[in-house]
């Protein structure tokens, strides 16, 4: 599994532990791996967990750049709700949400962007 990721054990907390059990967990058992890793750290995931809540409902999600001159995205999920994002020197700050209804994004929206 972690063969195509780009996730090393170091990055989740876990490198003084047996990777080839970490491995195991993460194929046969990754529930347990994420509970195995939330005791580790002894972080609170609930914001994460909503936040895939959410999103793992969701049947569609599009990107925008903001239309008023500024450097920002505008998420737009399900073609109903879209959640607004601007940037704040060198971090992106969350500017809040609205509902209605959306058209589909282009696939295509950073085929144009420079590295």
């Amino acid at each position: 599994m972690f063969e195509d990721e780009n996730l090393e054990d170091e990055d989740l907390g876990l490198a003084e532990y047996e990777s080839r059990t970490m491995r195991f967990l993460a194929k046969y058992f990754p529930f347990l791996l994420v509970s195995f890793v939330k005791f580790i750290h002894r972080k609170d995931f609930k914001r994460a967990e909503a936040f895939h809540e959410v999103l793992s409902k969701s049947k569609r999600i599009d990107i925008f750049p903001t239309k008023c001159g500024g450097r920002g995205f505008i998420l737009i999920i399900d073609q109903q709700t879209a959640l607004f994002f601007y940037q704040d020197g060198d971090k992106f700050i969350y500017d809040g949400w609205e509902t209605g209804e959306y058209e589909k994004g282009k696939v295509t929206v950073f085929d144009n962007c420079e590295d």
